[in-house]
């Protein structure tokens, strides 16, 4: 007898606002995260080094962290003045992570 072929990736059982609010709250669940994004939230565009500064966690691991919110798109890079970069919040992507998050709970 054959064996079934697993299925590995399931996320097609789950409608889209689901998958989106996972995806937010994968990207959003660790205490690092949620420090840099109200820090962002705060004081606008930082360098890399300004907000490692502000968090009670190793320059390392903050770098760490914040390539998954770039990755996630609720962080944004621009280069200022050719040479350092600057973070900023994506304004846009959190809206739509909330207005997902607000559906979903109705």
């Amino acid at each position: 007898m054959a064996k079934k072929k697993a299925i590995t990736n399931k996320s097609f059982a789950f409608n889209k606002k689901e998958i989106v609010l996972a995806e937010f709250a994968n990207a959003i669940s660790h205490p690092a995260k949620l420090e840099i994004i109200k820090f962002l939230s705060k004081n606008g565009g930082n360098m890399m080094g300004e907000i490692a500064n502000e968090m009670p966690i190793a320059s390392s691991t903050v770098f760490q962290h914040m390539e998954g919110l770039v990755k996630a798109k609720l962080v944004l890079i621009k280069k200022e003045n050719g040479a350092y970069n600057q973070y900023y919040l994506n304004k846009k992507e959190l809206a739509r992570f909330k207005k997902a998050f607000n559906i979903f709970f109705v």
